[in-house]
């Protein structure tokens, strides 16, 4: 018959830390991992512009289905065309409200954020 006794702490665990060792015991783990924050930043540093444009779309189409507000696009400083062109797309697509630049301090030129409709 087995009878359950109460171990202490260096009993369940020989060492400190929660490394692999081969001790009878380990501690259980109490809390599970934070879940992964959702993707809301497109980053499209060096891509051409079409390709630019149709990962952008698809990025928009997801944001979409998701029920996103804001979402950030990353196009890098460069020459200015990726920007341009991704600034004179999003003005006529039909799930952006409106967008907006970073500050100086979070990416500036390099980053649009988009607020979507709803």
């Amino acid at each position: 018959m087995f009878i359950a006794r109460r171990l202490s702490r260096s009993d369940q665990h020989p060492c400190p830390c929660p490394c692999p060792c081969p001790c009878p015991i380990r501690p259980r783990r109490t809390t599970r991992p934070a879940p992964a924050p959702p993707i809301r930043t497109l980053d499209l540093r060096g891509e051409r512009v079409d390709d630019g444009l149709a990962k952008l779309d698809h990025f928009l189409d997801e944001s979409m289905t998701l029920s996103r507000d804001i979402v950030f696009v990353v196009h890098g400083h460069g020459t200015g065309a990726l920007r341009s062109a991704i600034r004179a797309h999003v003005h006529k697509h039909p799930a952006v409200a409106r967008l907006a630049r970073r500050e100086a301090n979070e990416g500036g030129d390099g980053v649009t954020v988009l607020f979507l409709k709803d």
